[in-house]
């Protein structure tokens, strides 16, 4: 919610900030719909680009639609 509210008031598409931080689009996308969580590089990334404090970044999360990992069996 964080990131998205800061992407919002500097008037950022997630396009624009993704360049800016030198990922993926996509990488910022499943971040912002809580796909992936946020790397120690990616916080400072994000704390540099924004200008804040790194534990604004840092907070924990549970991610949406996490699957747990199949087993495969073998016979």
């Amino acid at each position: 919610e964080m990131i998205q509210f800061l992407i919002d008031e500097n008037g950022l598409t997630k396009s624009q900030l993704a360049k800016q931080l030198k990922v993926s689009r996509q990488l910022v996308t499943d971040i912002l719909n809580y796909r992936r969580n946020i790397s120690k590089t990616m916080v400072n990334k994000l704390a540099e680009r924004f200008c804040l404090n790194p534990s604004a970044f840092s907070k924990p999360y549970k991610l949406k639609n996490s699957k747990p990992k199949k087993i495969r069996q073998t016979a």
